[in-house]
């Protein structure tokens, strides 16, 4: 896997919340869980053989950007 700083991480079987990828190199890795203010440094094999994954990012749509891109796409209401 490969480990980014700021990438999102889970650890399977256990519920840590959302975690962060906050350092990394190719000899070691750091994770930082906000919701029980945990630290966990390991090598990234470790850390793979521990259960330790990247999520899936959920794309998030900001409503300024939304407005914009719908607005090509407006039909007049009919009778006003």
């Amino acid at each position: 896997m490969n480990w980014e700083e700021g990438q999102t991480v889970e650890c399977e079987g256990l519920d840590w919340g959302p975690c962060y990828v906050t350092m990394s190199n190719q000899h070691m890795v750091v994770i930082y869980c906000p919701r029980y203010e945990m630290v966990t440094t390991a090598s990234p094999n470790q850390l793979e053989q521990a259960g330790w994954k990247s999520t899936a990012p959920k794309k998030v749509v900001w409503m300024q950007k939304w407005r914009q891109a719908n607005r090509q796409n407006r039909k007049p209401v009919p009778g006003v």
